[in-house]
């Protein structure tokens, strides 16, 4: 992904960065030749108690400084009480400015996370996922997500999680490119709903993670004959 990265990101461009573990792989694994004068916005907000990959505004400084470009702050959190409460901070004068950078976005890169909601929810969002916002994410059949906006297998939307800061799914598709990275077998729902959302449009991945997509996606369409 970095390598990639390094070959298409284009002077001028902007930027959209994602968060978590594999973003955090990719920004570190970032050797540019050449200079950009690329901006970055992050994605999403941060959150406090959380380990540091998840910081999104560290992830988009280091990405711009890599390139010699510039960032964007969004020092805001990403998950609220409500969406009525997420609705009035993006609408603030502070947000305007990364809101318009996201309708201008040349290209995105995303992890694709998997719903394991025995390990990695427990892990990662203790603090912010509650069990009644678990038990909606499991009634609605949520496979992965994207800046924790959820979708199930077929990529339709999973409105589950209330309060979530940040840029939704439709309007990351609108982005020119939407670069999704993720690997290994138990990410395999999550990136055919990526997929079939098309919420992604370049994907990259490892071939545990690509043969079981094929394989999902053969069983699916048996299923529908």
């Amino acid at each position: 992904a970095a390598r990639y990265l390094e070959r298409t990101v284009t002077n001028g461009g902007v930027v959209g960065m994602g968060w978590g573990r594999t973003m955090y792989e990719v920004v570190s694994a970032l050797e540019p030749k050449r200079k950009a004068r690329v901006t970055v916005v992050p994605l999403i907000g941060g959150l406090g108690q959380i380990a540091p990959i998840f910081q999104v505004h560290e992830l988009a400084r280091a990405l711009a400084e890599k390139f010699g470009g510039t960032w964007q702050n969004f020092y805001i959190p990403a998950l609220v009480e409500s969406d009525k409460m997420a609705a009035d901070l993006l609408r603030s004068a502070d947000m305007r400015q990364a809101l318009a950078l996201w309708n201008e976005m040349t290209v995105a890169i995303v992890g694709i996370g998997n719903v394991d909601l025995a390990s990695e929810i427990q892990m990662l969002f203790v603090n912010y996922l509650d069990d009644n916002t678990q038990t909606r994410l499991r009634s609605r059949k949520a496979v992965g997500d994207i800046c924790v906006r959820f979708f199930d297998v077929n990529g339709k939307v999973c409105e589950a999680v209330r309060g979530v800061v940040g840029v939704d799914l439709k309007q990351l598709r609108k982005a020119k490119r939407v670069i999704g990275v993720a690997g290994g077998a138990a990410k395999a729902e999550a990136i055919l709903g990526a997929l079939r959302g098309r919420y992604v449009n370049v994907l990259i991945t490892d071939d545990l993670a690509a043969q079981r997509v094929l394989e999902l996606h053969a069983q699916h369409k048996k299923t529908k004959r």
